[in-house]
């Protein structure tokens, strides 16, 4: 191994050990609040459409959108693995994975299908989870919504880097994989572009920070902004 091989290496490992405590807990909402919000939504269901929830790796995006479904009425998910065992997200649904179409364009896929076969008086809200790394994909999916008539709103989910870390179970993998998945984590958050303000407000989009240490907070601002929606 190379000089600099061993200082990367040494730099991971300092990361890691910074990460410090474990991320704090992600049990559900209480029952109490979690039916205060149900019951608000059943006097004055939202009118459903599409929410994508993007994000790089490890930043909470498929926790958020659990979390979020267990909140809004009528919802169904469509998203990708993004834990760095590989280098791109892929589908979570396997029998999906043979297919040619596109990551992103097979998940906008079947979110258009499910709206257009809603029940009537039913307005699904379909959280639709992957990377979204680029202007361009955030806007393809905003495009895709309008095309069906779905209200659409962006979600981008950031956390620090000491809790994203924690999330790759260092004790049970050898260093070769662990090394592999930091190197993945490091040049996804090269390439991963930001929402900025101009697209925050054409999008429109919701820009989440540390999510994984305010999941109940990133949750209800969400429902808040929803529901207004």
């Amino acid at each position: 191994m190379t000089r600099r091989s061993h200082s990367a290496s040494r730099r991971r490992r300092r990361r890691i050990s910074r990460a410090g405590a474990a991320i704090a807990s992600s049990a559900p909402l209480p029952p109490r609040r979690r039916l205060r919000l149900q019951s608000s939504f059943d006097r004055s269901p939202p009118a459903g459409g599409m929410i994508a929830i993007g994000g790089p790796p490890l930043s909470g995006k498929s926790v958020l959108a659990a979390r979020l479904a267990e909140c809004l009425p009528y919802t169904a998910r469509f998203e990708t693995i993004d834990d760095l065992t590989r280098s791109r997200p892929f589908l979570a649904d396997p029998a999906l994975r043979s297919t040619s179409a596109g990551t992103t364009a097979l998940l906008l896929e079947q979110a258009r299908k499910a709206w257009l076969g809603r029940t009537r008086g039913r307005n699904p809200t379909l959280l639709v989870v992957t990377r979204f790394g680029s202007a361009s994909e955030r806007r393809r999916a905003k495009v895709h919504a309008q095309l069906v008539g779905m209200p659409f709103l962006f979600v981008e989910v950031r956390s620090r880097d000491q809790q994203a870390l924690l999330r790759i179970p260092m004790n049970f993998l050898p260093r070769r994989e662990i090394n592999a998945r930091l190197r993945r984590y490091d040049a996804a958050l090269r390439s991963y572009v930001p929402v900025g303000r101009a697209e925050e407000l054409a999008l429109p989009a919701l820009r989440l920070q540390q999510v994984l240490s305010g999941l109940d907070d990133a949750v209800n601002r969400i429902v808040a902004l929803w529901r207004q929606d």
